[in-house]
């Protein structure tokens, strides 16, 4: 389950995405995830193969059975995809079509992040993990960016992961749990000066105190010093070096105790690194303070008499022990209760089985647990979900709260004000009396066998006087009482109660009733039908009614109170009246069957057509007399079409529905196999792409098809009319596109059998009301076995023109899709300047870099030139020659929705002309190198401009230049930006304090880069160089530097300009950060002012040359923080050399 879903009940298709990242890891593995374990920690599968992936260890995630025999580098891609799978955040997971390239070594994969989901099973032993251990991957890019700063913590306080012997943490000082997640240090609550040691959540942005060390004896000042000293006791000292508070000593053998805080908020003194529970010396834990957390117990240990209990503070600026406690109470049978001083404020109850009395039901978030025997009675709960956190407080007040979180939404949420009504008020309505709250107010009601002790206050809603017994108890007839059963009830208290595990429901009864002060009984647990037994004597107090869940009650009453009136009299007339009816049917479908013997054959003889059919194809038939009538005899008039096989008519049922009838042709070369062939292949296919084939008809020599009916006929009809392909615009037809590609990558791949179409054409591609496409027309259709890709056959099928070359003398989608922009057929083509066919033409256009002018023309300057190179560069791929350099399905989808990069396409296959010869000479240097979703050339020369919608790519294809809008925002920016990361990765913006306001924006190079807008002013232009201008050319490097150059020079000397020397917000490899003293230039990193606006914001990254330089972060003019001087290795504030970067000054 991903944590979206688990925590807010948000899903999409990503959801799916998650769940087969766990399966990929589980299959290589050969391991459960929720059921995984390791000795030398406590994650689960996820969190274990994130370890491994971090550590550079993944090959040995790999299941050991297998030993030598999978090949690494495939191993390694299986776990990567599947961490890729499981990411955190929805939209950093790949898309499925991504993943099947991915898992067939098509794409590049990137770096995963920290899963989703793989906090720690069991979180006792988290500081077993060092830091290094917990490290969650380097920088992707090895990049330094300048984001909108935060202050933290980390920014004024120097924190630890751990306390030795001898060491000590002063005020101002924390030490850190090794997940990040709590933090240990002094604080002030409120407005109070007051300092206390206290332990609190280090990823909330608001302070949330969960335990306090020194609550009842504060500091008055910041001298506190926190120390562990060689008997392994913590110890707080003040100014005056006296200790104010110290865990308790434990007679536990010490070797070399450590203190740590764990990712759980318990903060424990341990020997050493050693993992077990009796190495633990002291733990918080033992001694909570106003919060329980997942994993703290509540209640008792029998053999030290330690109770650990919850205390409010005093007031929200003094944590003092308060007046509200909540303890395990052991009278009877344990429960909890909440206590103002000595009064019972509140009763969450005995538990069950599954949960307290108070709180019945299961949870999908937090999983109970109960401990009751010879050692140790105690409450605790774990949550379910590893990526959320709940706790529950005391307040000040009295009342509970439960607050609740996630890592992805770190603001608290207050899930639930506990004791919200006044049924949870101990003992509001009395004794022997149930209270019920509408959601409004609270009402009484007495038990059965019971009435008001106090009638005239109970009349007027005063209840506490509670009930009593109407008849009282005479133990000589004590046998013939009996038990009226209550549900759905908050059981009463249980500090006057008996149980014993072992009886079951009835002799838990019998027990009852031998025993003349026995006033109920219940089921100690309710789990697997209920067992145990549990039986209340004299008064039952503080009982409620839960319109669900709650246990049920066996209250004991005279044989008086008992209901034996009416009650076998109402059962035997159901029963009677039940037989008369049953007996009526049977007696009236005997006359039916006698009168109309012909009727009945009938049913029966359709009902046995149905069920051979449930048992064989599962296919509805239709027959000929149906269809006959449907179509007006099969009148010339509904005739839709006619193909090869027969004709197409339009019919319309006695619903109303209306649906396409293929007839076949008594003389067509479809025969019963083939028309089998399309019966069996289409009944098997469901995608909305494809046409749905409703039924079919066979009688005598009549074979028929039945579809459903597409409105607007085939896509030739449209896209070659003169009149009706003006309906077709640019995105109509884009749309056309890629739903043809969805249909054909089902087929091809995600079918129950792989399906190749063979003929493919615009006339088989059919068009519903929305003009939305649907592959039709299986008759040629020839199904694979589920592994196979190619096959051979003794008989050529299809339709010429659209018939690849391997399989006609022999793409299909790639001339479709080359009709479809240009809206000419393939065949019928003709040009005055050559003898090409369609495809000829289109290669020729693409040679010379005149592409766009296959374009309809009928669409003129509507469509992006981008997205109409992009469709002509994939319909060129598919139509290659060789069926090894045709992309397959999943790559063109992809490559049509811009998350592939296109190859350069080579000689189509099967076209004719009279002389290739041009062709032939063009060279690979004459191709246009098209990137992810953009029209995009390697270099910009004088007087060349790119418009919005065009992009410059490096060389490597690593980086590009083009227009973009941030965030949320419409206005359009010139940028650099990584080619093949997602999310978009921005590097530099030119205009970052001119925006575009709309797409018409234009780069030009005339020997100075200048950005014209729609009144062809200048917004942006690079700085005048007083530079020799030879020849320049704009190129975008591969490091993502941006540079004018004098024609092809390679080194810094011929660059007229660079990006490099004007940075925005961040900083790259090979990128200098700091004075030309030589021109004055200054070059420094400013923050956006936010996600949607790159203007330069209030904080700036500089090197400070003002003595040693050094380089500093700055909020307007004051110093933010400081990264420090150059040591010679690094700079201090990132201290240590590192094997990924070579830092130099």
């Amino acid at each position: 389950m991903p944590p979206e879903y688990a925590a807010r009940g948000h899903f999409s298709v990503k959801s799916d995405v998650f769940s087969y990242g766990v399966i990929v890891l589980e299959i290589v593995s050969g391991k459960k995830n929720r059921e995984f374990s390791n000795p030398e920690h406590y994650n689960n599968l996820l969190g274990h193969a994130w370890t491994l992936w971090t550590e550079e260890r993944a090959l040995e995630l790999l299941d050991e059975v297998l030993g030598q025999q999978c090949m690494p580098c495939e191993v390694i891609r299986c776990i990567q995809v599947g961490l890729l799978c499981v990411q955190q955040r929805p939209e950093d997971r790949p898309d499925m079509s991504s993943v099947v390239l991915m898992m067939t070594g098509d794409k590049l994969l990137p770096k995963p992040k920290v899963p989703g989901f793989y906090t720690e099973i069991d979180v006792t032993f988290e500081a077993n993990y060092s830091s290094e251990n917990r490290k969650l991957g380097s920088m992707q890019d090895r990049k330094w960016k300048l984001e909108n700063v935060k202050a933290s913590p980390a920014n004024t306080s120097t924190s630890l992961d751990s306390l030795a012997v001898s060491k000590s943490i002063r005020d101002g000082q924390t030490l850190v749990s090794a997940g990040g997640i709590l933090e240990v240090g002094f604080f002030s609550p409120g407005d109070s000066t007051r300092r206390y040691l206290g332990v609190w959540y280090n990823t909330l942005p608001s302070l949330t105190v969960v335990w306090v060390a020194n609550r009842n004896t504060p500091l008055y000042n910041k001298s506190g010093v926190l120390k562990l000293n060689e008997k392994g006791i913590l110890v707080l000292l003040n100014a005056t070096n006296s200790i104010i508070w110290s865990s308790n000593i434990s007679t536990n053998a010490m070797n070399n105790p450590i203190a740590y805080i764990l990712d759980s908020g318990n903060f424990v003194v341990k020997n050493g690194h050693e993992t077990n529970k009796d190495s633990v010396l002291w733990q918080s834990f033992d001694y909570p303070g106003d919060t329980i957390m997942p994993g703290m117990k509540l209640g008792w240990n029998l053999e030290t008499g330690l109770e650990r209990f919850l205390s409010s503070w005093k007031s929200d600026e003094d944590p003092a022990e308060g007046e509200y406690t909540m303890k395990m109470v052991r009278r009877g049978y344990p429960q909890i209760m909440k206590f103002k001083g000595s009064h019972i404020i509140t009763r969450a109850g005995p538990w069950n089985g599954l949960s307290t009395a108070a709180n019945p039901g299961i949870s999908n978030e937090i999983s109970q647990k109960f401990v009751f025997n010879e050692k140790e009675v105690y409450y605790e709960y774990e949550l379910l979900l590893r990526s959320a956190f709940r706790v529950y407080k005391a307040t000040p007040s009295g009342t509970g709260q439960s607050l609740f979180w996630t890592t992805q939404r770190r603001t608290r949420q207050l899930v639930t004000t506990l004791d919200e009504d006044q049924c949870e008020n101990y003992g509001f309505c009395g004794a022997n009396s149930i209270c019920n709250y509408d959601g409004n107010h609270p009402t009484c009601e007495c038990l059965r066998g019971y009435v008001p002790k106090s009638p005239d206050q109970w009349n007027i809603a005063i209840w506490f006087d509670g009930c009593v017994p109407r008849n009282k108890s005479n133990c000589k007839n004590s046998y013939t009482d009996g038990f009226v059963t209550y549900t759905n009830l908050k059981l009463p208290d249980t500090s006057s109660s008996r149980f014993n595990t072992t009886l079951n429901l009835d002799e838990c009864r019998k027990s009852c009733l031998k025993n003349c002060s026995c006033t109920a009984y219940a089921n100690l647990d309710v789990r697997d039908g209920g067992n145990g037994c549990l039986l209340w004597f004299n008064a039952l107090f503080d009982m409620r009614k839960f319109s669900q869940w709650g246990q049920d009650l066996y209250i004991r009453v005279p044989a008086s109170e008992l209901d034996h009136v009416g009650h076998g009299d109402i059962k035997k007339k159901i029963e009677i009246t039940v037989g008369v009816i049953i007996f009526g049917l049977v007696t009236c479908a005997c006359i039916f069957m006698i009168k109309h013997p012909g009727t009945v054959r009938k049913l029966y003889s359709k009902h046995y057509k149905t069920q051979l059919r449930k048992e064989g194809d599962d296919f509805p038939t239709f027959n000929l007399s149906v269809l006959a009538n449907a179509t007006e005899n099969f009148s010339t008039k509904n005739k839709l079409g006619e193909g090869g096989f027969g004709q197409v008519y339009k019919g319309t049922l006695i619903d109303g529905q209306e649906v396409a009838v293929k007839r076949l042709s008594k003389k067509s070369g479809q025969g019963i196999e083939e028309f089998k062939n399309e019966v069996a292949l289409v009944a098997k296919l469901q995608h909305r792409n494809l046409v749905k084939l409703l039924g079919c008809c066979i009688e005598g020599e009549e074979k028929m098809l039945i579809y459903e009916y597409m409105p607007n006929q085939s896509l030739d009809y449209f896209v070659f009319d003169e009149t009706k392909r003006k309906l077709l615009d640019c995105h109509k037809r884009f749309n056309i596109i890629s739903g043809i590609a969805r249909g054909l990558l089902y087929l091809h791949q995600d079918s129950r059998l792989r399906i190749i179409h063979r003929d493919l054409k615009t006339s088989n591609i059919l068009l519903d009301a929305n003009l939305d496409p649907k592959i039709s027309d299986f008759g040629l259709a020839r199904s694979f076995l589920g592994d196979q890709v190619e096959a051979n056959t003794n008989r050529v099928a299809g339709t010429y023109g659209y018939m690849p070359p391997e399989y006609a003398t022999r793409g299909h989608f790639g001339v479709v899709v080359l009709e479809i922009v240009s809206g000419k057929k393939n065949r019928e083509f003709s040009h005055p300047e050559h003898y090409n066919n369609l495809l000829g033409h289109a290669w020729r256009l693409w040679t010379e870099e005149r592409e766009l002018e296959l374009l309809d023309e009928l669409l003129g300057e509507q469509c992006p030139p981008s997205e109409v190179t992009r469709c002509i560069q994939v319909g060129l791929l598919c139509a290659q020659q060789r069926p090894k350099d045709r992309p397959d399905m999943s790559s063109v989808v992809l490559m049509l929705n811009g998350e592939k990069i296109l190859a350069k396409p080579k000689v189509p296959g099967f076209y004719t002309e009279t002389d290739v010869t041009s062709e032939a000479n063009s060279s690979p240097a004459n191709h246009i190198l098209c990137s992810i979703n953009e029209l995009s050339i390697t270099v910009l020369a004088v007087n060349r401009s790119n418009q919005d919608g065009e992009t410059l790519v490096s060389a490597g294809g690593i980086v590009q230049v083009g227009f973009f809008s941030p965030g949320n925002s419409t206005r359009r920016y010139l940028a650099i930006w990584y080619t093949n990361v997602s999310p978009l990765t921005v590097l530099w913006v030119a205009n970052r304090n001119t925006p575009l306001v709309n797409k018409s924006g234009v780069l030009k190079l005339n020997g100075i880069l200048v950005l014209l807008n729609a009144t062809n002013s200048t917004i942006w232009s690079t700085n005048i160089s007083t530079k020799a201008v030879n020849n320049p050319i704009a190129q975008l490097l591969d490091s993502a530097n941006f540079v004018v150059k004098n024609g092809q020079k390679t080194n810094e000397d011929g660059f007229l300009w660079q990006s490099f020397d004007y940075p925005s917000n961040t900083m790259l490899p090979g990128m200098k950060f700091g004075w030309n003293l030589e021109t004055g230039l200054e070059r420094y990193a400013s923050s956006w002012k936010s996600d949607d606006n790159p203007a330069e914001g209030e904080y700036t990254l500089k090197l400070d040359i003002k003595g040693y330089p050094q380089i500093i972060t700055f909020k307007g003019h004051d110093i933010y923080t400081r990264v420090g001087s150059w040591n010679g290795f690094s700079l201090v504030g990132y201290p240590g050399p590192t094997y990924e970067t070579s830092p130099n000054l």
